[in-house]
């Protein structure tokens, strides 16, 4: 079975997806990951050209859509070779505390003996209080809303992340580019739009632990580690997938500015850690 690991990034999520590449070296599975180009220059295209890592749209991303880097996350199956029976996504800035590879292998199995299209992680919430919270934020959700209703989706459903999560057939990879590239364009839109694609077919869906294929958020605060990556847990269960994102900033931060490589200085934009062991 062909099970592609992919993510994908910018200029501005180069850095942070280079950690990732080295999280995945760091387990022994460094050939199993590919990046797709989100919009690289010349320099980080060609570094990850030259180390087989870099896969390019085809057929292209139209002109109206290159704006955004999640019409281009929303257009996974256009990166990827059309003999991948299944796609693993993780955004740019996860890394990995072990080889997942195994481990997904027999996920994919049980999912194509069950019928399952994707599997994914909740986000804490249900559709229904997440477009009232976000209203409540001023966020536009009527765009999610309207969408969540037209194809008749339950809002009772978990919200799902879209930051880790595994599809074993293209045709759905399809459909959730379709209606991503024709909603209009607001507040989460691509994920929002991964949610009601995903939840027209209710039991196709397989949920996996947050706390070990995509452990964020609040959830941040309760990891326990000891000196190395491997060792971390979140309550009683051992992470493999740790995602640097909290709407809490004691938790994650951002890193801007610039650094020295050689003796040039390069800008740098990192999304860091605020725990002290995840940070190192």
């Amino acid at each position: 079975m062909n099970v592609q690991f992919v993510t994908g990034a910018d200029d501005r999520m180069f850095l942070q997806t280079l950690i990732l590449l080295q999280s995945f070296a760091n387990a022994g599975a460094a050939d199993a990951i590919k990046v797709c180009d989100f919009g690289f220059a010349p320099g980080p295209r060609s570094f990850l050209k030259s180390n087989d890592k870099l896969l390019v749209a085809d057929p292209p991303i139209p002109e109206s859509h290159r704006q955004h880097p999640w019409y281009h996350k929303a257009a996974l199956v256009e990166f990827i070779a059309r003999d991948v029976d299944a796609t693993v996504w993780l955004d740019s800035d996860v890394l990995l505390t072990g080889d997942p590879r195994l481990e997904i292998g027999a996920l994919v199995a049980e999912m194509r003996n069950s019928g399952a299209m994707v599997a994914a992680c909740m986000d804490g919430t249900d559709l229904g209080t997440a477009c009232r919270d976000w209203k409540a934020a001023g966020q536009n959700t009527v765009p999610f809303a309207e969408l969540l209703h037209r194809f008749g989706v339950a809002l009772h459903h978990p919200y799902l992340n879209s930051g880790v999560f595994v599809a074993n057939t293209q045709e759905w990879l399809v459909e959730w580019k379709k209606v991503t590239f024709d909603i209009e364009q607001h507040f989460l839109f691509e994920q929002n739009a991964f949610n009601a694609v995903i939840w027209r077919v209710p039991e196709r869906v397989r949920i996996l632990d947050r706390r070990r294929w995509n452990l964020h958020g609040f959830d941040l605060k309760r990891i326990s580690a000891d000196v190395d990556l491997a060792s971390l847990r979140c309550d009683d269960q051992q992470v493999m997938v740790v995602h640097a994102t909290s709407p809490d900033e004691r938790d994650v931060r951002i890193l801007e500015g610039s650094g020295k490589l050689g003796d040039r200085r390069i800008p740098v934009w990192l999304k860091v850690f605020c725990q002290p062991r995840l940070q190192a």
